[in-house]
């Protein structure tokens, strides 16, 4: 080789060299950029630069590497596997002016002001945007002695300043942070609520055998194939692996996530809890929580705004050892501290969902390595839904487990769905192995028949876990002596019935809905109704005190698909009478030969709203739902004693009273008939789409075996993901 060609292949070499680093900058830099947008909602430790900004206010862009302190808070936990834990953060947004941070080892709550975010929020204001100068307070929510929330309390509370790095003081629970620039524009408004330490239960002894915790999480409008999907996403939580037991045949007992959740948690009927007499009925309800708190267990409940503006019941005192309903209730009353301002204002970018799993973090931070065992239920509406929000609920659990939960605690996954439910129970190793009869039985149960109540009697099951007696005997639900816990062997031949599942919700998939020409053409709305008039004049408690029902509207009707051809088809009649609008739901058989209904059966319908203030008359529970109580006789006064009585200005309050009067009975009757004209609507163009897609051509008979089909959970119930708006 001569020297040129020599030169020449080094020249070549050198250039390789040039590009191979050119090339690794490149990658090394993207990974950098692209962990820092991985990391965005992912903080698990706090980074601190004394004097320097991370960004820079132009670009948005990282600057030159520094030197850089990172501390991470850690604290250690004592336990039977002897393990240390880092503590995570809450998950928080970059554009949160305040935060809230957990010292494990003062166990104190801080307060820390973000400059970063004060600067981006300053700029967007026009008045001033060179202003430099802010301010930052909170309102403390206020509680009764019992626990509830005083309403109003909020717009009276003393705002209290604070500044980076305060301590929360330990009686406060609940806040409204507010920071205002010089002018007193408000930069943004965020809530938060804290779990302080209260005393031990009077019941708590330590014992030296070990006590699982018990963690529910339910859902309105998640699916079975969703949360598989959140779960198949994380190596030891996928939902094939041993510790998971879902329930595939668990469904509904009532109308509503309010009914079904209250069945679980109460064992009472969807009647029961559809006429509670006054508010304070609530707190003579064998709730499943009173039994865990006289067993010494810690107990919380938390639930988000949807639930508590759509079902606002109330106890008559705290129900519970933390209870976050309150502090949801001054997060919606601080509505008037808002400012349209800025777009980063603070309570658009969290929802509801987001206030009752930190709060579920803080709850396991404090106590699932304690002595005390743990007992809450959680429930949120928002993670149903298939549209795209941060945190995800997959980001919730991966805290939870780092945390320790699949560890310590049985794991109820549960969600309210017309027509697809899901029930997905996770048992813990130790728990399995000391308990392996229950893993059995579980197993046995997956494809068995089950409802919320069998739920209600396995939470109460799982008391009597390691004793060789139970404690306790089980309660067994309001009206359903033959219902039981998951924790034994269930009936294969099992009915809907001995489940007590409604006839009105037990297997829905198997319907489908008819159009409004093919339902026109059934009479089933008159032969509903003339039924149960016939019920009522059978029944001597109903003959004389209640009136007569009469038809207003069908709202629609399903027909279940089967393979069978016979003149006999089951329908499933959702329909409205008069008078007090009253809704009924009934499942029955009608002949299409005879044009008659078949065997049907009265008591089985279903009441949809609430009745029990227009069936006072009536004593059994049995028939309140059956009855409109007639109207009193009313005693004829003497003419000459009114107009004696009667003045000038009399008169006129008398005529202004009874025109207000005839002016409220409009306004209901104007509101019944939007509220069913709405559905009728909604129903009109769902079938109009559905044709668009379908034939154009469509038979003008009636072919009840073979129905153009709209499912069900599309007509009953909707579950969507609503945004966060804080109208209460």
């Amino acid at each position: 080789m001569n020297l040129c060609s020599f030169r020449c292949l080094l020249l070549l070499v050198l250039l390789l060299i040039t590009i191979s680093m050119i090339d690794g900058a490149k990658k090394k830099k993207t990974k950098f950029t692209a962990r820092n947008k991985k990391n965005k909602y992912k903080k698990y430790f706090s980074i601190k630069v004394p004097g320097k900004n991370l960004v820079t206010r132009k670009s948005m862009e990282p600057v030159k590497p520094v030197k850089l302190k990172i501390s991470l808070q850690k604290r250690s936990v004592t336990k039977s596997t002897n393990v240390t834990r880092k503590y995570v953060q809450p998950i928080q947004d970059v554009h949160d002016i305040v935060r809230s941070s957990y010292d494990s080892l003062r166990h104190l709550h801080l307060l820390h002001v973000n400059q970063s975010a004060v600067n981006l929020t300053l700029q967007n204001f026009k008045r001033m945007p060179n202003d430099t100068k802010y301010t930052c307070g909170y309102r403390r929510i206020s509680t009764t002695p019992s626990g509830l929330y005083i309403k109003g309390s909020l717009s009276r509370a003393v705002e209290i300043p604070f500044q980076d790095k305060y301590i929360v003081p330990v009686d406060v629970r609940g806040m409204i942070s507010i920071c205002k620039n010089s002018l007193g524009d408000v930069l943004q408004v965020q809530p938060f609520t804290f779990v302080q330490p209260i005393n031990q239960s009077e019941h708590f002894q330590p014992q030296s055998q070990r006590r699982p915790s018990v963690l529910m999480f339910g859902f309105n409008g998640m699916t079975a194939s969703t949360f598989r999907s959140t779960l198949d996403g994380m190596p030891r939580l996928e939902s094939n692996i041993q510790g998971w037991f879902e329930m595939h045949n668990y469904k509904r007992m009532g109308e509503n996530s309010y009914i079904n959740l209250m069945a679980l948690v109460s064992g009472h009927s969807p009647s029961a809890m559809h006429n509670l007499p006054s508010p304070s009925a609530m707190d003579a309800l064998p709730f499943i929580w009173q039994r865990y708190k006289a067993k010494g267990y810690l107990t919380s409940y938390a639930e988000d705004l949807t639930l508590i503006r759509k079902f606002p019941f109330e106890f008559g005192q705290k129900p519970v050892d933390y209870y976050l309903r309150p502090f949801m209730r001054g997060i919606a009353d601080s509505l008037h501290l808002r400012n349209r301002s800025t777009e980063y204002h603070g309570l658009e970018r969290r929802l509801y969902v987001d206030y009752v799993y930190d709060y579920c973090q803080q709850l396991l931070e404090h106590y699932l390595n304690h002595p005390q065992p743990l007992f809450g239920l959680f429930w949120t509406s928002n993670f149903g839904s298939s549209e795209k929000r941060e945190p995800t609920l997959r980001d919730y659990i991966e805290r939870f487990e780092h945390l320790g939960l699949f560890r310590e605690s049985i794991v109820i996954f549960f969600s309210d769905h017309v027509c697809h439910p899901m029930l997905f129970v996770w048992l813990p190793e130790w728990v399995r192995q000391q308990n392996p009869e229950i893993a059995i039985a579980l197993t046995i149960n997956r494809q068995r028949m089950t409802s919320p109540h069998d739920l209600y009697l396995t939470l109460q099951d799982i008391l009597n876990l390691g004793a060789k007696v139970p404690a306790n005997p089980l309660l067994q639900p309001e009206g359903c002596p033959t219902c039981r816990t998951l924790f034994q062997e269930i009936p294969e031949n099992r009915t809907c019935h001995e489940a007590a599942r409604s006839e009105n919700y037990c297997d829905c998939d198997a319907f489908a809905e008819l159009l409004q020409e093919e339902e026109e053409l059934l009479p089933l709305g008159q032969l509903l109704v003339d039924s149960l008039n016939e019920y009522r004049l059978s029944r001597v408690q109903l003959r004389d005190r209640c009136t007569a029902f009469t038809l207003q509207k069908v709202e629609s009707i399903h027909q279940h698909r089967s393979a069978l051809k016979s003149s006999i088809v089951q329908y499933r009649v959702r329909f409205t009478t008069q008078p007090k609008a009253a809704r009924f739901l009934a499942t029955v058989l009608y002949d299409h030969d005879t044009r008659q209904l078949v065997n049907v059966s009265v008591p089985s319908f279903g009441r949809l709203l609430g009745y029990v203030d227009q069936s006072k008359c009536v004593e059994d529970e049995n028939y309140k739902k059956f009855c409109l109580c007639k109207p009193a006789n009313k005693v004829k006064k003497n003419p000459r004693i009114i107009r004696k009585s009667k003045t000038k200005t009399g008169g006129k309050q008398l005529g202004i009273e009874q025109l207000l009067d005839n002016f409220n009975q409009e306004v209901d009757h104007i509101e019944k008939f939007n509220t069913l004209k709405r559905q009728q609507i909604r129903v009109k163009v769902r079938k109009l789409k559905q044709r668009l897609v379908t034939s154009s051509t469509t038979s003008d008979m009636i072919t009840y075996l073979e129905p153009n089909t709209t499912p069900m959970s599309e007509v009953i119930e909707t579950h969507v993901n609503v945004p966060f708006t804080l109208n209460f």
